[in-house]
């Protein structure tokens, strides 16, 4: 869900600026892949850390 949304803000930025250059295509195509790899990495290698984090009780 979060790649989608990320992909139509995009999309909508560039329709609203009317601006299609190259780098902002690739930019909207690279940007979900590399969000998605570098939050696997995270929830990969520390496990431990996310899981106290999610069962710590929120202190506002």
């Amino acid at each position: 869900m979060l790649l989608g949304l990320g992909q139509w803000v995009a999309a909508w930025r560039l329709h609203e600026n009317e601006i299609y250059s190259a780098a902002d295509f690739l930019l909207l195509m690279i940007s979900p892949i590399l969000f998605y790899s570098a939050a696997q990495l995270l929830v990969c290698s520390r496990p431990e850390s996310v899981e106290s984090w999610q069962s710590a009780p929120s202190s506002g």
